[in-house]
């Protein structure tokens, strides 16, 4: 009896050693990856080529203030938002340069937070920045008002 235990026992931990531990797979920072992110025309905040929250055009509204670099999608009764802090104006940044940026939120389901987080200017079009962080296969699409 005590051999079948142990032999069953043995059985099983053999299985297990076969199929090993499930790892989860993270994606690797590939052009192809940032040409998709390219894409998004809506401000939020985007993992690999998924999106973590997108502006509502109906229920949110842009804000951008240029003294403390802080660029928010916010909720239209301001109750919720998600704010990206850079450490210098929209304005100044250019193509290929880097910015640091603080990432939180309110009110706008489980979003991750960041705090100083290096990120790439992609692109820069029509009151949008596209910054992309390598590291965290990380993309945030921001809107700023130049003309201010």
């Amino acid at each position: 009896m005590k051999t079948r235990h142990i032999l069953l026992l043995l059985a099983g931990l053999l299985l297990l050693g076969a199929t090993g531990c499930k790892r989860e797979k993270t994606a690797t920072d590939t052009p192809l990856m940032r040409e998709q992110f390219k894409r998004k025309t809506l401000p939020g905040l985007y993992q690999d080529t998924k999106t973590l929250y997108a502006m509502d055009k109906i229920n949110d509204q842009l804000y951008y203030n240029v003294s403390n670099n802080t660029a928010r999608i916010v909720s239209d009764d301001g109750s919720a938002y998600i704010e990206f802090v850079l450490s210098g104006p929209v304005e100044n940044l250019s193509l290929n340069g880097t910015t640091n940026v603080t990432i939180s939120s309110k009110g706008k389901g489980d979003l991750p937070s960041y705090d100083n987080l290096e990120m790439l200017v992609l692109q820069k079009e029509d009151n949008l920045c596209w910054l992309w962080s390598s590291k965290r296969q990380l993309g945030a699409v921001i809107y700023y008002n130049a003309a201010r």
